[in-house]
């Protein structure tokens, strides 16, 4: 510990400099061991000596600011996504976004399909009592709810006519990639056409994507993380080359409760076959509340693609116990909100969302329209312009919707209704998933991943949001047995 100034000494220039310290005179003789100071032992050297050697204060200021400067814009941020990759330098305000997809080229044509709902009675039962739901929400508010509503906006969806646009007059046309030999990654892969390209995500739920039934090896996973990364720092923004690399250091930004093996893999991968000088890793909660400038205690509610992630921070650490991952996010919001709008005749009849344009057009209706504002919930009218590849002309339709734009995102409250409309997984071979194995205790054979009581708690059904007597939920908080 360092002593506290003397009053009397309150003119000298006591642990006034960085080179008065002796962790800040190591760092920096580590920093620039060939620089003019001496060797990489000059700290030792001059903790040993009664006289250290002077640097000229100017001199020594100017060579820490360049120091830290330099750390900082050769510091590089990664955070991996199911859907983006966010990756910036550590002086970025906002970091870039960009898909994280690779289009790979196919021999042949593959046909493709939506998925349906697998119980449409359950479905309905569901639907049923989310409608309930949004009408006592309405009640209790005191908003007027329309009677009749539904009947009018199918009624006008029906009967809706396209106007047709033709393609110089089409500001936003979209330039579909149909054939090529190349790979694509990032926004231009998802331009690509999976009748002609095979779409790869290397990224899921946290980890990486090993069940997905494009790969057929872990390392060709391995390969395409390496080339998407490689592909965003080739872009204008960062400009940084494989030749490079070493001189860069990256901060690696991983789930709450992650997976060692995703974590060691995704080290070495940068690391050794990247080539960067050094790897940091920090948890997402912890550095969206750096990134939001919170320093007191919080939640942080994460709503990914494909997850959603809650954990709280207290003093700069994730507390592991609060910490909960949802296996569902904004793409089964995507999914639901389209199929709401189908069901009330909306004017798309072939709507197909595992195409890159009808998947396009349902993100957009559902970041344009979905709301959990009470007064924005009426019958309203708006439009969209629906693009097909292949047709030149685009055709511009009116469509009118009610409760769809509330009842979608309240499925995160009923989740139970998101399961029915995932797509079935295909049978296949568990090849690349056994050649990622989760992380063993070496002696126990046991999962030593980051455990969390109450994501273990919603798997045995015991939060107390499941409770609804205060008896239950006290005998809860004291531990105290049921009767």
């Amino acid at each position: 510990p360092l002593l506290l100034i003397n009053q009397k000494n309150y003119s000298s220039d006591y642990l006034k400099k960085d080179d008065q310290i002796f962790a800040m005179r190591e760092r920096k003789s580590l920093r620039n061991p060939n620089s003019g100071n001496g060797n990489g032992n000059t700290g030792n050297n001059a903790a040993s000596n009664a006289t250290p050697e002077v640097i000229p204060e100017e001199e020594d200021n100017d060579d820490n600011d360049d120091a830290e400067g330099t750390d900082d814009l050769n510091t590089i941020v990664i955070h991996p996504g199911s859907k983006f990759l966010k990756i910036g330098f550590a002086t970025d305000v906002l970091p870039q976004s960009v898909p994280s997809c690779i289009a790979i080229p196919r021999a042949t044509e593959n046909s493709v399909r939506s998925p349906q709902i697998r119980e449409p009675s359950e479905f309905d039962g569901l639907k049923s009592a989310i409608q309930q739901d949004f009408k006592e929400r309405m009640r209790y508010y005191k908003r007027k709810v329309i009677p009749n509503a539904h009947d009018a906006v199918i009624n006008f969806n029906s009967k809706v006519e396209p106007e047709l646009i033709h393609e110089h007059n089409d500001l936003h046309r979209v330039e579909w990639i149909q054939n090529g030999s190349n790979q694509f990654y990032g926004e231009e892969a998802t331009r690509c056409l999976p009748s002609h390209f095979t779409l790869r995500y290397p990224f899921a739920r946290g980890s990486f994507n090993v069940e997905s039934p494009y790969y057929r090896s872990f390392q060709e996973l391995l390969g395409d993380v390496q080339s998407l990364l490689e592909y965003c720092l080739k872009q204008e923004k960062f400009d940084v080359t494989k030749q490079q690399f070493a001189n860069y250091k990256i901060v690696l930004v991983i789930p709450d409760l992650y997976d060692k093996n995703y974590v060691e893999t995704f080290i070495h991968l940068l690391l050794v076959q990247m080539g960067f000088q050094a790897v940091a890793i920090i948890q997402e909660s912890l550095a969206t509340t750096y990134g939001a400038g919170i320093s007191n205690s919080t939640c942080v509610v994460d709503i990914g693609a494909t997850s959603t992630k809650i954990a709280c921070v207290d003093e700069g650490t994730v507390l592991g116990n609060s910490a909960i991952t949802l296996d569902y996010g904004g793409d089964d919001i995507t999914r639901l909100f389209s199929q709401f709008l189908l069901q009330s005749k909306f004017p798309y009849d072939d709507w197909d969302l595992s195409t890159p344009h009808g998947w396009m057009l349902a993100e957009s209706l559902k970041k344009e329209f979905t709301t959990f504002q009470d007064a924005n919930v009426a019958v309203q009218l708006y439009n969209f312009i629906k693009r097909t590849p292949g047709e030149a002309d685009a055709q511009k339709y009116e469509f009118k919707v009610f409760d769809e734009v509330m009842l979608a995102p309240m499925a995160m409250f009923f989740p139970k209704i998101l399961s029915l409309l995932n797509p079935q997984k295909t049978q296949q071979e568990h090849y690349v998933a056994n050649q990622f194995p989760r992380s063993k205790d070496v002696y126990t054979l046991r999962d030593n991943n980051p455990r969390s009581i109450s994501q273990r708690e919603c798997h045995e059904n015991k939060t107390y949001c499941d409770m609804t007597r205060d008896l239950d939920i006290l005998q809860k908080i004291l531990n105290l047995p049921d009767e």
